[in-house]
């Protein structure tokens, strides 16, 4: 049993993964919640803070996750004893997304995975209206999910 890691496959099933809560927003809700679609590997210059710019910039590769954002449904208090329900932020059914619900993340900051349970509840899965690089192959997306942490 590995503890200290999680692997992240695109095509696999763990691709849903939670971080952190920044302290300054004050969530309601202790982590943040996305699903990783792309994962990148970049040439950046590395300057430190208050540093000139030199001749020759050190140069680092830096891992890069670019994810979609769940919205945490928090019409339920989270001190009952049901999964927590989220939903993707910008809507499912949408042919233009909003730039608020992408975002790039350092690997590092992700805590670990997690199993989003479709809730089934709220009607079957819908298929996107256009081909999109969020959903992968016209896969079909539910409109709500439980967080299984």
């Amino acid at each position: 049993m590995r503890r200290t890691t999680d692997t992240v496959r695109l095509k696999g099933p763990n691709v849903d993964v939670m971080l952190a809560a920044q302290q300054e927003d004050r969530p309601a809700h202790p982590f943040y919640y996305g699903r990783i679609f792309e994962i990148f590997h970049v040439e950046a210059f590395l300057h430190s803070k208050g540093s000139r710019v030199t001749r020759s910039p050190q140069i680092r590769t830096v891992p890069i996750v670019r994810l979609r954002w769940f919205a945490s449904d928090l019409s339920q208090p989270l001190h009952r004893r049901r999964l927590h329900r989220i939903t993707f932020l910008g809507g499912v059914h949408e042919t233009h997304w909003d730039p608020a619900s992408l975002a790039f993340v350092d690997p590092s900051d992700i805590i670990r995975t997690m199993h989003a349970i479709p809730a089934f509840i709220f009607g079957p899965p819908v298929k996107p209206l256009s081909p999109s690089i969020l959903t992968e192959n016209g896969r079909h997306e539910y409109s709500a999910y439980y967080v299984n942490e």
